[in-house]
């Protein structure tokens, strides 16, 4: 005990001698905001340096910022302005000891969204629907639909910049519907965009369903991630096919989608996932099909197996819808 004691003692001054013969110099990033349109510096915007709550600016009334005592390394930089302007500029910086890194940045004058969730058949509000806004480099905001169905995008987060390819997905709380997903929402500087109505029919049948059971017993597999891609539809910008919907097996093995869409769809089937499993055989066990070609007021069934035992499936017994 005793030598584990000296042994401690003398690791201690070696890190204080240490340190005091060669301290950290620290170095600094500096720079301006300024209104994109106006060329004036903004107060009031957040500097954010790797998302971290204690690196952190904010600009003076000139618009101006710096963060000092960086230790060296590289940086991943933010900027929030406060409303009416939008979040756009964002970079790395390489800190370096005993330099001060110069950023600056601009910032434009946002646009909102305005928007209504109902039912299509009587045109009642449909409350509590989960709406995700999003463009890419452009900003995103979640909000929930009211009890009047209205939904109202880009205040509290910062207003939305400028962009013509504005994405809205809703999702209801019933499990088994499609979302439904506007393209191309277009968010001009300083105005608010009325979006068209989001209209979901919760008796429409159009969709898919089917059974996923092991192809190595024959028993249903319970807890499968199912994936519904439209293979119609693509994101503005990134050109990936729009998702509509993700739903799990049931203790059957059997899963449905309604309300969505006529069209063609390709489904991802995803296991669930064991820890003792490697990501190249956790894609052994997944699938995918397509093209599926889903008809108006038809439900069309799609049947699958996985090369995977029943019993490696976590949670097999108990039901999971």
């Amino acid at each position: 005990m005793k030598t584990i004691k000296i042994m401690a003692f003398a690791f201690i001054v070696v890190i204080t001698l240490t340190s005091r013969l060669f301290p950290i110099i620290y170095g600094s990033v500096s720079g301006i905001v300024t209104d994109e349109d106006t060329g004036k510096g903004l107060p009031g915007v957040r500097v954010n340096l790797n998302g971290r709550s204690n690196l952190y600016s904010e600009t003076d009334k000139e618009g101006k910022f710096a963060v000092k005592l960086l230790k060296p390394g590289k940086y991943s930089i933010s900027f929030t302005p406060l409303f009416p302007h939008c979040c756009l500029t964002q970079g790395e910086i390489d800190i370096e000891p005993g330099k001060n890194v110069i950023f600056n940045a601009s910032a434009k004058i946002g646009g909102t969204i305005r928007g209504n969730v109902l039912y299509s058949d009587t045109k009642k509000p449909f409350p509590g629907v989960s709406i995700n806004a999003f463009a890419r480099f452009a900003g995103m905001a979640k909000e929930t639909s009211k009890d009047d169905g209205s939904y109202f995008l880009g205040v509290d987060n910062g207003r939305f910049c400028p962009s013509p390819d504005y994405c809205i997905e809703a999702k209801c709380n019933i499990p088994n519907v499609a979302y439904k997903v506007l393209l191309g929402v277009i968010v001009e500087k300083g105005k608010e965009t009325k979006a068209e109505d989001i209209l979901f029919d919760l008796n429409d049948p159009t969709g898919i369903d089917g059974f996923i059971t092991s192809s190595l017993n024959g028993k249903p597999l319970i807890g499968v991630h199912i994936y519904i891609i439209n293979l119609d539809k693509r994101y503005p910008i990134t050109d990936r096919f729009v998702r509509m919907g993700d739903i799990y097996t049931n203790s059957d093995g059997y899963y449905y989608i309604n309300n969505l869409e006529p069209g063609t769809y390709l489904i991802h089937m995803l296991p669930k996932i064991k820890a003792e499993w490697s990501f190249n055989e956790f894609l052994s066990y997944s699938k995918e099909k397509s093209p599926i070609v889903v008809t108006s007021g038809k439900k069309t069934r799609v049947n699958s197996q996985l090369d995977i035992p029943y019993s490696a499936i976590p949670g097999n017994g108990e039901e999971n819808e």
